[in-house]
Order: structure tokens, then sequence, then C-alpha cells
């Protein structure tokens, strides 16, 4: 813990010298963490569909959509 705090001394005086900068860096921060807490389980859920079955469909649009099938490597 003493680490993160001798960190961010320098961080805290940072953003009280250049306070408009730090706003922008904690809001484009915020939003990294929350598209991360989106994404992630979403990827992962593809990812164990992809393992189960060995394809992945996509819709692009309302018409389209794209299917990515794996081959085994023994060719089964």
């Amino acid at each position: 813990m003493s680490y993160v705090a001798v960190a961010a001394v320098p961080i805290l005086l940072w953003a009280v010298a250049n306070p408009q900068t730090a706003l922008f860096v904690a809001a484009a921060l915020a939003t990294a963490v929350g598209t991360l807490r989106v994404a992630l389980p979403r990827v992962r859920r593809l990812a164990d569909c992809a393992r189960e079955c060995c394809c992945a469909t996509v819709g692009v649009g309302e018409r389209v959509r794209v299917t990515v099938s794996l081959t085994r490597p023994d060719g089964a």
C-alpha cells in the first residue's frame, strides 16, 4: 500500500497543477474501464462459443451474417 501512496503524491500534484488535463485523463480512464467491463465478458462468451462449436457467426447489418469456421488439424 505504501508504494501506491508514494506513486499517488506526484500524480496528485500534477492533477492540482493541471486540473483540466487531469479531468480529461480521468474521464478517458473511466471510459476505458467501462468499455473493458462491457467488452471482456462478451469476448469471453464468444471465445467459449467458438471453442465449443468451432465456428462463430457475426451479424453485419440487418441482412448479412458472416460465419467463420475453424478446421481441425486432423481434417475431421
